[in-house]
């Protein structure tokens, strides 16, 4: 192991030392609060790479697309919580001791969920590794909620017992791989063609519709160091892993937030209408063309309008920038910022109650939208175009779970959904699909 992998040993070493002692000190106290969070200093090489390293379940991983952001790193539940009325009855219980829960909902809590992932889970993890641009620390949480204070925190130190240091993450030689589309483009089509007959638009006048690109192989890579790789070539996402069991895990680096709050302050958008950055003869799109254009202005706009129609009763003051364009590698987007003041009576599972799923993932309107998708769609959504991030009672922060891959022993499942609307034609929409995976597509080697 080279000097630099053996500091992340030592660096565990000197940690769990600390945090041994400081259980005791709790252990020894008359009456501990509900919550109790140690945190210690600490040193880490690579998030990915410790988090590749542990056993523990569940495993997460969180940071925002902001520039300096602390990243998040999870192992274990001191809590988990399976419904939004849950969440918001822990996060009341939690009082002035900061907590952060890591976790996400499926697009359709009325739709087939992913196995170990359900409709809604959130987790208190036991263990939160935090790396800012200043420190990096080692926290454990503690819930005495009517457990014996002294099994809660003989859990602490099993925990502790199974963290390792991290490892260099696994090498990965691009392989082959059988790529199997559900729906094929043959159906693709005949959906397309029939959301945009006259008298369905007249009805629905949006439907996002997804598809999903199983790539078999045999020896698929460390969902871990695919998601490192990825981050790389995607600096202005959110980025994020969530492994709940041996068999899955969903990693994303996603372009678009749900919302970030700031106690009564409030932050969303709109982000809807797709061009490729590339197109015949590899010259570069117009970003002023995709402003002007009007199938993606009007996309962008139904999105947006929803979004502040579902804000409004919440809060006491609205307002929507102006149109802008968001550049990734291979896509450009339109995107409208929402900023609103939320009234004191709102908490985030009544955000998570009122906002998803957007126009951007689902459709205008929403019910119709969601009946078209369930008659359609075989494959399950779960929770690609649902949300994901940390919240707390303070400060809370969600991506819609885009641009996606959910990785197992036996290949990669990848998610695109493209808004189908008046002037969408089949084979227009199948690339964008196809644009739309891209990315992650070269990192596996595959054109």
């Amino acid at each position: 192991m080279s000097a630099l992998w053996s500091t992340d040993a030592q660096a565990l070493d000197t940690a769990l030392a600390h945090l041994h002692a400081e259980l005791d000190r709790v252990a020894n106290a008359p009456s501990p609060a509900a919550l109790v969070r140690l945190e210690v200093s600490f040193c880490v090489t690579h998030l990915p790479a410790w988090l590749n390293a542990q056993t523990l379940l569940p495993r997460l991983y969180w940071r925002s697309r902001e520039a300096g952001s602390i990243a998040y790193a999870a192992v274990g539940a001191a809590h988990e919580v399976a419904s939004l009325d849950e969440l918001r009855a822990a996060l009341a219980q939690s009082g002035s001791t900061a907590s952060d829960y890591f976790g996400g909902i499926a697009f359709d809590a009325a739709g087939t969920a992913w196995p170990g992932f359900g409709a809604c889970r959130f987790v208190l993890p036991r263990v939160v590794v935090a790396v800012s641009a200043d420190k990096t620390t080692l926290a454990l949480n503690l819930r005495f909620d009517g457990t014996p204070h002294a099994l809660e925190i003989a859990r602490a130190r099993d925990t502790l017992a199974q963290l390792v240091a991290a490892r260099p993450l696994p090498h990965w030689t691009p392989t082959a791989f059988e790529r199997f589309d559900t729906p094929d483009r043959a159906t693709w089509c005949r959906w397309v063609e029939e959301a945009t007959a006259p008298n369905a638009l007249a009805q629905l006048p949006k439907v996002v519709l997804s598809r999903q690109t199983r790539l078999a192989c045999i020896a698929p890579p460390s969902p871990w160091a695919l998601l490192a790789r990825w981050q790389a070539r995607a600096p202005h996402c959110f980025h994020l892993g969530a492994q709940f069991t041996h068999e899955d895990t969903l990693i994303a680096c996603s372009p678009e937030r749900l919302y970030r709050r700031e106690q009564r302050s409030l932050t969303s958008e709109a982000l809807a209408g797709t061009w490729p950055r590339w197109v015949r003869g590899h010259e570069r799109r117009n970003t002023q063309a995709l402003l002007d254009d009007a199938k993606n202005d009007g996309e962008n706009r139904w999105v947006q309008a929803d979004i502040t129609k579902r804000l409004s009763p919440l809060t006491t003051q609205l307002d929507v920038a102006p149109a802008e364009v968001v550049t990734l590698p291979s896509l450009y987007h339109l995107r409208r910022r929402v900023n609103a003041t939320l009234t004191t009576a709102i908490d985030d599972a009544a955000l998570l109650e009122t906002l998803p799923p957007t126009p951007a993932v689902g459709g205008v309107p929403r019910d119709r939208a969601l009946a078209f998708i369930r008659t359609h769609e075989s494959h399950a959504r779960g929770w690609y175009s649902g949300a994901f991030g940390r919240i707390s009672r303070d400060t809370s922060e969600l991506a819609v779970t885009l641009r996606s891959a959910l990785v197992n022993t036996k290949g990669i499942c990848l998610h695109a959904g493209a808004g189908i609307v008046a002037g969408s034609r089949p084979e227009a929409e199948w690339a964008e699909l196809d644009h739309k995976i891209a990315d992650v597509m070269a990192l596996l080697g595959i054109a």
